[in-house]
Parts: structure tokens; C-alpha cells; sequence
């Protein structure tokens, strides 16, 4: 089992979800912890451009994604969204990118 953390924002973002879309992002948070780096598509996918980026990808009527890094052989699920374009939002990459410079600052 991999360690996954969380902040107090993310956890928020999930739990005012829908309970289904909650259910079906735990269920994406829990495949990460039991496999890793080994996680890919359509659960998982590296942001291109950026070295330690990825998002987990749930789908449905609102698709979210949880962007999340590695740090010291911890996952962090840095930033959360409900995706409404086909690309992803460059503000949601910037800032799950601004939150990877705290963690290694």
C-alpha cells in the first residue's frame, strides 16, 4: 500500500461532491494506494510538459480530476476540479504546480 495525502481543501472539494462522484473518486484515490506508479490510463495520466504531474481522472455526467505528485515516496493529491472542457484549465495546472513548490521548499 502506497501513502496518499491529502490537504484540507482537497478534502473539502471531495465531500461537497455529489455522493456518487465522491464514490467514484474514493474508489480512484484507493487504486492509487494499492497500485502506485504502476496506476495508468484511464485511472491515471502524466500531465505532459511537467515532470513529477499527474491527475486521476474519474468519469460520468461531471468528470473530476485530482491532480496529485510524488514527494518522498508519498503521494500528495494536490488540487481537485470538475473538468467542463476538453483541456484541462492552464490556472488548475498552475497551481497544483505552485503546491509541489511547497512541498519541497
Amino acid at each position: 500500500m502506497w501513502q496518499i495525502k491529502t490537504s484540507h481543501e482537497v478534502d473539502q472539494f471531495i465531500d461537497n461532491l455529489e455522493i456518487t462522484t465522491q464514490g467514484k473518486i474514493r474508489n480512484v484515490i484507493n487504486l492509487l494506494k494499492e497500485y502506485g506508479h504502476l496506476l495508468r490510463t484511464p485511472h491515471s495520466k502524466k500531465i505532459i510538459g511537467h515532470d513529477n504531474l499527474f491527475e486521476l481522472r474519474s468519469s460520468g455526467n461531471s468528470p473530476v480530476r485530482l491532480f496529485y505528485t510524488v514527494h518522498k515516496n508519498e503521494y500528495y493529491i494536490l488540487r481537485g476540479f470538475v473538468k467542463k472542457t476538453n483541456k484541462t484549465p492552464i490556472r488548475e495546472i498552475n497551481t497544483a504546480i505552485s503546491r509541489i513548490g511547497e512541498l519541497t521548499s
